[in-house]
């Protein structure tokens, strides 16, 4: 009936609405490398710059669903076949 949901980078923004909409079906609610916003701003200056963002976005869209983010962010997973495609779910 209640969930336990965990958001990892980019789901972090939905994953709270859903939580303050319908508490009543939330259990927890676990954040793991969330963030405001992937550009740096003014008041924001831990997001990528505007060229690095680019084609940080670049590389996500065309690994989007096949694991190859693993490649960068846990390369001694990389070559383990269930875990990578475990990771490549969308």
């Amino acid at each position: 009936d209640r969930a336990a949901l965990l958001a990892d980078e980019g789901f972090g923004i939905p994953w709270l609405v859903f939580a303050a909409t319908f508490p009543e079906r939330t259990q927890t609610l676990c954040l793991l490398n969330g963030y405001a916003t992937l550009g740096r701003h003014d008041d924001y200056e831990w997001g990528f710059p505007a060229d690095t963002l680019e084609r940080f976005l670049a590389v996500a869209i065309a690994n989007y669903g096949t694991g190859g983010r693993l490649n960068i962010s846990a390369p001694e997973m990389a070559h383990d076949e269930r875990f990578r495609g475990w990771c490549a779910r969308p």
